[in-house]
């Protein structure tokens, strides 16, 4: 029996390479429609959840936690 279940490791790598590739788009001094949609999406996740009062310490635990409950 495997301790990583493949199709989780699966979407942890995939997570991961969209993760490193809206990064990637966020560093380019160009505002992009996408780049626009991600800040978007962004700022209504840290909204809705009320990450925007939390130190960036706390903010990684969080989000953490709720990556690893998925």
């Amino acid at each position: 029996m495997s301790l990583y279940n493949e199709p989780l490791l699966q979407l942890f790598a995939a997570a991961l390479i969209i993760m490193m590739a809206a990064f990637l788009l966020l560093q380019r001094a160009e505002s992009t429609e996408f780049v626009k949609w991600l800040q978007k999406k962004n700022y209504q996740y840290e909204v809705t959840f009320a990450l925007y009062m939390l130190t960036p310490t706390e903010k990684f635990i969080f989000n953490s936690i709720l990556f690893l409950t998925l």
